[in-house]
């Protein structure tokens, strides 16, 4: 089961399970979609509270189409393809190392 909480100072949307819990604290954690959706229109996938998103998509998508690629709450990419991709700059990043080339 799947709990939405709405923080109204700034609108963001998260998702909690009430079956992911770490010494008692809800983590943030959804299975279809983001488990953040920020106000300016960024979104996050996270799963049981570690930013991550399967099968080689983007955990976090910025709304000025900046994108990051995580996995098990470390940047990394497979294939020498970019982790981080922002403002036309690219990132290397493989289980959480920075990698220099392209």
């Amino acid at each position: 089961m799947f709990t939405r909480i709405k923080e109204r100072f700034n609108e963001t949307k998260k998702w909690y399970s009430s079956k992911t819990t770490k010494n008692r604290i809800l983590l943030s954690h959804r299975t279809k979609g983001p488990a953040l959706e920020y106000y300016d229109g960024t979104k996050h996938w996270l799963k049981f509270g570690r930013t991550h998103r399967d099968y080689d998509l983007p955990a976090v998508e910025f709304i000025n189409g900046d994108r990051e690629w995580w996995v098990e709450g470390k940047l990394h990419r497979d294939y020498d393809l970019p982790a981080v991709i922002k403002r036309g700059f690219k990132e290397y990043w493989i289980n959480g190392e920075k990698h220099y080339g392209e």
